[in-house]
């Protein structure tokens, strides 16, 4: 089984450092010739099933100098009057029956806007997507700009409201053998290894346990198939920055819809009997 992961961490919200666990520390790593549009980042060269991934991915996680530490603060302290009102109106909408219309509009718009920040590294590694493809946790459909070459797909969506969101971007992207189910245990019902794909974008933050989820996902996998997975990720443990994390994720997770910012998943992804991993890394990451 073969997995790749392209992880991220936003630099709005959660600056990190490099975790020792991360996979990047373990492999072999060639860097190439910076991007022309990014003189900074290097080249992470990687292979995998004998195919070899380049992308334009941090090495370490550099500190921040005195200016963009006062450009922050002082761009804080502009938007805040600004964000907190939109934050507590929102917080009080998701207590109330029109939750689920809330996040079918809110998630959507913070998954696009993830989509063009990683829009290069997306077309890079999933640009062999074919066969039978499982979305899990689909969203507003971002992922299934990457899906027009496959055979069918499965997009699974608690939340019902965003199913029509689902279903006009698979017409937008001429995917006509589509399923929509509203949990995995429907899928797990069918008893199938029958994937050729999973892709797991942006939602194992907001899964109940992510060892068992990832243990039944691994069930639903053809022989050699393929996993995609990109997650922000918690801080070094003893950091700060960690300390941070735990202390919001209550309120986090509320606002953004179940979502947990203090999530282990790429240890956890580690774990998983019989997976090859390869990782990229990205320290600084703004999504706006």
């Amino acid at each position: 089984m073969l997995f790749f992961h392209s992880q991220q961490r936003r630099k709005h919200k959660f600056p990190e450092t490099n975790s020792p666990t991360n996979l990047r520390e373990r492999s072999n790593i060639m860097t190439a010739a910076p991007k022309d549009d990014d003189p900074i980042a290097p080249m992470i060269i990687q292979s995998l099933n004998d195919k070899t991934y380049a992308l334009s991915a941090d090495q370490t996680a550099k500190p921040k100098s005195a200016l963009e530490r006062v450009k922050s603060t002082i761009t804080f302290m502009i938007m805040a009057p600004i964000f907190v009102p939109v934050l507590v109106t929102l917080s009080i909408g998701l207590l109330s029956p029109l939750r689920d219309r809330i996040l079918s509009f809110w998630i959507p718009m913070m998954m696009n806007n993830v989509a063009k920040c990683f829009a290069k590294e997306r077309k890079t590694l999933l640009e062999d997507v074919r066969g039978r493809v499982l979305d899990f946790g689909s969203g507003g459909g971002a992922y299934l700009d990457h899906c027009r070459h496959a055979d069918a797909v499965v997009a699974m969506e608690p939340v019902v409201k965003m199913h029509a969101v689902i279903r006009d971007r698979a017409a937008a992207n001429q995917i006509r053998d589509l399923t929509i189910v509203s949990s995995l245990q429907e899928i797990l019902d069918d008893g199938k290894k029958s994937f050729d794909w999973i892709i797991l974008g942006n939602v194992l933050c907001e899964v109940e346990d992510v060892s068992e989820t990832l243990e039944q996902l691994n069930t639903l996998l053809k022989d050699g198939a393929m996993v995609y997975f990109s997650e922000h990720v918690a801080c070094e443990r003893g950091t700060k920055t960690r300390m941070v994390q735990n202390a919001v994720n209550p309120l986090w997770n509320h606002i953004v819809g179940g979502c947990n910012c203090n999530r282990d998943s790429l240890e956890l992804i580690l774990k998983v009997h019989g997976w090859e991993v390869i990782s990229w890394t990205y320290h600084k990451i703004t999504v706006v």
